[in-house]
């Protein structure tokens, strides 16, 4: 066995249509495995060549600004390296701004499945309560669960949860705490049974955490030293780093990871 670390980019952009040209220099500058980004402010004229190189296959779901009388705000998207079997999950997406995105990777005891999911929760002027689009959201995850309990599953994005901290225990868990509303409530309840915990305590400049991360594995994250555009003031980048056990037949040569470890890549 070999341990395999899949190496996760994380950032609420603040908007991308005026940073493209910066955010395509620095995605083909870094190696990472998976980039998450959160409200992109992306419209359809703007295509996926223009922030990816041929490296990733990407996953949008830009806002409709039609619906929700916006024109700025808002937007996910999930890139996956090629070389990972990956494939989108349009059917599990919520009434929120989510994004689901599966990849699977052979092992020696068959395939071991990775279920990501990009999401960005907020008040939208003309759609959805933030309280709507959670109670969406909560049940369409817990669907998601139940329909594969023994995959892997990582939920990350920007939930506007400023109300909640999340305290670190004596068992190296981060626990919530704080007023929370009845949909936080339901929110966290499906958390714990779908075996989820959350891994990211990188505090913004307000001592605050907007952006999470769930995962039934256990995670490494720090914060990001180069982000891909510059960082806004709530909301600090991160990577992430998951970790597996594949068998050394079905892996390539190392590579230098973002924490400086040495990791290997998986054969097509």
């Amino acid at each position: 066995m070999i341990h395999f670390a899949i190496n996760i980019f994380y950032q609420n952009a603040r908007g991308l249509r005026t940073k493209v040209n910066l955010f395509k220099r620095n995605v083909a500058l870094n190696c990472f495995d998976i980039i998450s980004i959160t409200e992109t402010w992306l419209l359809d004229g703007i295509a996926d060549s223009e922030l990816f190189d041929e490296r990733y296959l990407v996953w949008r779901r830009d806002r409709d600004y039609q619906s929700t009388g916006q024109r700025l705000g808002g937007g996910v998207l999930l890139a996956v390296r090629r070389e990972l079997a990956a494939a989108g999950q349009p059917a599990w997406h919520s009434s929120a701004e989510d994004v689901w995105v599966t990849v699977s990777f052979r092992t020696g005891g068959g395939l071991l499945t990775l279920h990501l999911c990009t999401v960005y929760l907020c008040n939208q002027k003309g759609g959805n309560s933030m309280n709507t689009q959670l109670n969406n959201f909560t049940s369409k995850l817990g669907d998601c669960f139940l329909s594969a309990p023994t995959d892997l599953f990582m939920v990350l994005g920007d939930f506007n949860m400023p109300n909640i901290t999340w305290n670190p225990q004596d068992n190296g868990l981060l626990e919530p705490q704080g007023t929370l509303n009845e949909c936080q409530v339901s929110f966290l309840d499906t958390i714990v049974e779908c075996n989820l915990d959350q891994y990211n305590n990188v505090l913004n400049i307000h001592d605050r955490l907007l952006d999470l991360v769930f995962c039934n594995k256990h995670v490494i994250v720090q914060p990001s030293d180069h982000p891909l555009v510059p960082d806004d003031s709530h909301h600090r980048s991160i990577c992430i780093e998951l970790t597996l056990d594949i068998p050394s037949f079905f892996v390539n040569k190392p590579a230098l990871s973002p924490f400086g470890t040495t990791v290997v890549r998986l054969r097509a």
